[in-house]
C-alpha cells in the first residue's frame, strides 16, 4: 500500500511539473515569454533590423565605402559636369567635366534591394538582458525589454561580419500576452 501511495505522489508531482511547464502564463513577466514576445516582434514586417538603407544622394561616401567592402555596392569613377561649384548643370555656365566616384548595388545585392534598401539575412535574438517590473500606465501594463540580437544566415556573398546588437523597447501587455 506504502508503494502505490508514493508512486502516485511521484506521478502526481510530475504531471503537475509538466503541467506547470506546458500550461505557463502568456501574461507572466518572465524571461521565456518576453523572449517569445521579442523573437516575434524581430521576425515581423515592422522591423527593419537586417536592412541597410541606401540613399545616394545623401549617405556619405564613409559609409558607401563601408557598404562597399561588405560586397553590397561596387564603385567606379565616371565624368560628371560640374558648373559654378555645384554638381549638375546650370544653363549658360561653362561646363566642367570632373571625376566623381559613383556607387552603384553589385549584382548579387539586387534580388535584395527595394526602397532604397537592401535586406538581407534573418534577425535572431541572442539573449534577453533585462526587463522592468510590469507598470500600469493609462490603461496599460507596460515592461521596457532589453535585448541584445544578430543577422543570421546571411548570403555568403555578403561579407558582413557577425555583430550582436543591443536594443530596448517597451513591451505591453494584452489579452494574449506581451507584445510590441
Amino acid at each position: 500500500m506504502k508503494k502505490i501511495s508514493k508512486n502516485l505522489a511521484i506521478s502526481l508531482i510530475g504531471v503537475s511539473i509538466l503541467f506547470n511547464g506546458c500550461f505557463s502564463d502568456p501574461k507572466e513577466a518572465n524571461n521565456e515569454n518576453f523572449s517569445k514576445a521579442v523573437q516575434q516582434y524581430l521576425s515581423s514586417d515592422k522591423q527593419k533590423l537586417n536592412c541597410i538603407n541606401i540613399n545616394f544622394m545623401f549617405t556619405d561616401d564613409k559609409k558607401l565605402n563601408n557598404l562597399e567592402e561588405q560586397g553590397y555596392l561596387q564603385s567606379k569613377i565616371k565624368k560628371v559636369v560640374k558648373s559654378n561649384g555645384v554638381f549638375g548643370f546650370i544653363p549658360g555656365a561653362k561646363k566642367v567635366y570632373v571625376d566623381k566616384k559613383v556607387y552603384e548595388i553589385t549584382k548579387n545585392a539586387k534580388p535584395f534591394y527595394k526602397n532604397n534598401q537592401i535586406c538581407v539575412g534573418k534577425v535572431k535574438l541572442e539573449e534577453m538582458l533585462s526587463f522592468t517590473p510590469p507598470t500600469k500606465v493609462f490603461k496599460y501594463t507596460i515592461s521596457d525589454v532589453k535585448y541584445s540580437y544578430s543577422i543570421i544566415d546571411l548570403p555568403s556573398w555578403a561579407k558582413t561580419k557577425h555583430i550582436i546588437k543591443t536594443k530596448k523597447h517597451t513591451f505591453k501587455l494584452t489579452n494574449n500576452g506581451w507584445e510590441f
